[in-house]
């Protein structure tokens, strides 16, 4: 009976509506939901049927709406929010975090990570965070902060910047350097710089200048004889008879002078004999105050980590308390040709599917993939506002199609009566 085929009609469109409304529903449910893409039904009209024909034109009538696809606003950049959390990252541009259980992988634009106790970087679900190490390079592995402390590097060189007051009376007799007193009264001037020894240990190294005559200098390297086992208080020369230093009529060292001080300090706490090379090659002669401008040397103390930095190519940075900063690894980024057709696993979670097809991946920055926005998060793509205005539309879409129904029944009484 083609009287019954506006009561089917009306029955579907019920059905699609119900369908806007639960999205609409879902959208709002994650407002506060980091990463989360909102979703819109895409309607249809069914297929129409022929009641016959006028003037050679077909008559049709359509079966009511259907509910063709939910689409997901992948493609749609959510605001970066900042947070504060070490461990948060936000995607800015297209990608997807890869995520493991150790058998399936899922793709996410949650960036709100955590660890477990053995230091792996997770999900909020649970999965692993994927990328690659300077170990691995080229192949995707599980991500781990570790948690152990960086070995010391000791000091090998030590730069100095200064200059040398070339009227600065020349000293006629070395000075006595049996007791910290004497030598620095004796030494024309003086400074100290701060060196690691192999376990890590901080010690200081005296430094002293003497004028041996106009346009000359001499340069001895002494530690306090504490620090190599000795007597305290008392001065050790570490560097032999010392380095001249000479300078021109310009107040300059002639290029590629080797004014460089070569220490060796077997210190008293174990650690391995230092071998420092001190390079005073900068220094100027010119008549203006001794002193030293700048000081720079390798070598570091042992560092615990104090905190985590993630750069926006993707770089996960252990801060150490030492300030030296190590490359745990790199976060990847996937990113897919319709990422629409991922489908959705729950938790801010997609699975690749065959539609979808495989992804991309790499560093982010890379091969038109986003970058990363380190302590912040992309925040939820739902706009309130908009979802009452489609909720107003599809409750109304809705109340009209059950309106429909009503009307029908009420035909449908009226043919009863009249048979």
């Amino acid at each position: 009976m083609r009287d019954m085929t506006g009561l089917y009609a009306a029955r579907e469109a019920l059905s699609t509506h119900a369908t806007a409304l639960n999205t609409v529903a879902d959208n709002l449910a994650n407002l506060n939901t980091p990463g989360f893409k909102t979703e819109r039904v895409e309607f249809g009209d069914l297929l129409a049927e022929s009641i016959g024909c006028m003037m050679g034109s077909p008559l049709q009538t359509g079966n009511g709406s259907m509910a063709r696809d939910i689409s997901t606003a992948h493609s749609i950049q959510g605001t970066i929010e900042a947070t504060d959390r070490e461990l948060d990252a936000g995607i800015q541009g297209i990608g997807f975090f890869v995520l493991s259980d150790g058998v399936s992988q899922y793709y996410s634009r949650a960036g709100n990570f955590v660890t477990d106790a053995e230091g792996n970087l997770r999900a909020q679900s649970g999965e692993f965070v994927m990328g690659y190490t300077p170990q691995s390079p080229d192949t995707l592995v599980p991500l781990n902060l570790t948690t152990t402390a960086s070995a010391a590097t000791p000091t090998t060189l030590v730069t100095l910047n200064g200059n040398l007051d070339s009227s600065t009376p020349a000293q006629e007799n070395p000075p006595n350097t049996s007791n910290w007193v004497d030598l620095n009264n004796g030494t024309a001037f003086r400074t100290t710089v701060q060196v690691v020894d192999s376990l890590g240990e901080r010690h200081d190294i005296s430094l002293h200048f003497f004028k041996t005559g106009n346009l000359t200098w001499t340069a001895q390297a002494f530690v306090d004889g504490a620090a190599t086992g000795g007597t305290e208080d008392t001065p050790v020369p570490v560097s032999g008879t010392g380095t001249a230093i000479t300078f021109n009529g310009q107040g300059l060292q002639a290029d590629g002078a080797a004014a460089t001080l070569n220490v060796n300090v077997p210190w008293g706490n174990g650690a391995a004999q230092s071998q420092i090379a001190i390079d005073l090659s900068s220094f100027t002669g010119f008549v203006s105050a001794s002193a030293v401008s700048s000081v720079s040397s390798d070598g570091n103390m042992a560092g615990n980590i104090s905190g985590y930095d993630i750069r926006d190519d993707g770089a996960l940075v252990a801060l150490l308390d030492n300030g030296e900063n190590i490359t745990v690894g790199t976060i990847a980024l996937a990113t897919f040709r319709a990422p629409n057709e991922l489908n959705r696993m729950g938790d801010t979670r997609f699975a690749e599917t065959l539609d979808s097809g495989a992804p991309t991946i790499g560093a982010p920055g890379q091969s038109n993939r986003g970058t990363l926005a380190g302590k912040a998060l992309e925040s939820s793509l739902t706009d309130p506002a908009s979802e009452f205005i489609s909720l107003i539309r599809f409750q109304r879409g809705y109340q009209a199609n059950s309106q429909v129904i009503t009307t029908f029944s009420q035909i449908l009484n009226t043919t009863i009566e009249i048979l």
